[in-house]
């Protein structure tokens, strides 16, 4: 039962040796947790594809009752090259992410977060543009 979504990675936190946690904000699901596994090994086909403020698609398993999932794979959509080497639109990206993260709840069955979803693709391709 694999499910295929995308989605922004909002954060990314170390975990264990090689391993790291996601936070995602996906149109249908809302806010999603995610732990990759090994994506800080130097083999890791995962690795540029879920780095923070990046639109990608994930491949997962989705569950009605969890709210922490494993990435099985990961494809960036959308890198915004010109946002992440331009420190000032990049910090603007950390902040307006770091906003959607602490203002969404986990997802739950009835909810979505479109309005936000919206939001940070305005923002990080505005950004990516040079608007500061």
């Amino acid at each position: 039962m694999n499910d295929r979504i995308t989605g922004f990675v909002l954060k990314q936190s170390d975990y264990r040796e090689a391993d790291v946690i996601l936070s995602v904000l996906t149109k249908e699901y809302g806010k999603l947790s995610f732990v990759a596994q090994g994506v800080r090994k130097m083999t890791s086909k995962n690795a540029g594809s879920i780095m923070p403020y990046t639109k990608t698609e994930i491949l997962f398993d989705y569950n009605e009752t969890k709210t922490f999932f494993r990435l099985k794979n990961a494809r960036c959509k959308e890198y915004y090259r010109s946002m992440h080497e331009d420190i000032i639109a990049s910090s603007a990206a950390a902040v307006a992410a770091e906003l959607i993260d602490v203002l969404t709840l986990q997802a739950t069955n009835d909810m979505s977060n479109n309005h936000e979803y919206a939001f940070l693709d305005i923002v990080f391709s505005k950004l990516d543009e040079g608007y500061d």
